[in-house]
């Protein structure tokens, strides 16, 4: 295994000291300071075994918790995003060989092989969990340092989640907000009432127009990455 020798990238949204609610969309290429981080769809930095461990912890405790899938949804085109953008943006991490149809991620040191339709062979993979991956979502969730959130938004943008990957949360929980849209979803952040009237309209801008890059925030007085609400 190997650790990515770059510091965490610095964020500081709440920086004009006011406490905002707005739809805050910029669009990847935008600098923050970061470098080519910036324009990352997924981070990885000197904290990854961190995120990684963290991850291991929670799933170790309750697989259901913190890895949800609503009604066996097809997630192939999911899948296939996530390859090819670790494939393109970390080609010193990841290596995707089509011949064999596997992913191999110097990060963990594990090596996932789907079948042809992108769900998760486990008995030809080479993984070194201790709970075993339930599904390719998972698998390939595992390989990221981020968490992970899959909305399904239909042509109206009507939009719900349809899946979550959710080890580190901020005081909320991946079971309560599986099957749920975005006004129900967001209906207990304060002040959010007039961003929820523009819930369909968000909706189809990071559809078409993204993707985009939004900050959500809070306060904590503890590094521990997992806030469930039940921990």
């Amino acid at each position: 295994m190997v650790t990515p020798e770059n510091n965490p990238p610095f964020y500081f949204p709440p920086g004009n000291g006011k406490y905002e609610v707005k739809p805050g969309l910029n669009v990847l290429t935008t600098d923050f300071g970061n470098g080519k981080t910036d324009g990352c769809i997924f981070q990885l930095d000197n904290q990854f075994h961190n995120y990684r461990n963290n991850k291991i912890n929670a799933r170790n405790e309750s697989l259901e918790k913190y890895v949800c899938l609503q009604d066996n949804r097809d997630l192939s085109p999911v899948i296939r995003f996530i390859i090819s953008t670790l494939t393109s943006e970390h080609p010193g991490y990841f290596t995707f060989t089509p011949a064999g149809n596997h992913l191999h991620c110097k990060l963990t040191d594990e090596t996932l092989v789907f079948s042809q339709d992108h769900q998760l062979e486990l008995n030809k993979s080479l993984c070194k969990v201790s709970t075993p991956y339930i599904h390719a979502f998972d698998a390939l969730a595992m390989q990221l340092q981020e968490d992970i959130a899959v909305m399904e938004i239909d042509a109206q943008g009507q939009g719900k989640i349809i899946a979550l990957h959710l080890c580190a949360p901020n005081h909320w929980a991946a079971q309560e907000k599986l099957g749920k849209d975005f006004v129900s979803t967001h209906q207990p952040v304060p002040g959010i009432e007039r961003i929820n009237q523009r819930a369909n309209e968000i909706n189809l801008a990071c559809l078409n127009k993204g993707p985009f890059v939004r900050f959500a925030w809070g306060l904590s007085t503890d590094d521990f990455l997992n806030h469930h609400p039940h921990p």
